[in-house]
């Protein structure tokens, strides 16, 4: 039996699609950010893989993503 070492390397993950619910906001508004990224170890389900994400306000706030981690889809909201 012969062996072989190889190098497996972490593909960082890429954003593939960012929206807004709405073009504009008031004061007390919902606003909420949707979107999809890509990484291979979705494509290849890879158990021992899993994602985290902050979303950056302009006012400097920063909310959780809520990822989905099947499919690669997140969304983010926060009260203005």
């Amino acid at each position: 039996m012969q062996t072989a070492g190889i190098t497996v390397d972490n593909v960082a993950p890429s954003i593939l699609n960012v929206a807004f619910d709405a073009s504009s906001i008031d004061e007390g508004d919902l606003a909420r950010v949707t979107g999809y990224f890509g990484d291979p170890a979705l494509i290849t389900g890879a158990a021992s893989e899993s994602w985290t994400g902050t979303a950056v306000w302009s006012d400097g706030v920063m909310t959780p993503l809520i990822i989905d981690q099947t499919d690669g889809s997140f969304v983010s909201e926060r009260l203005f």
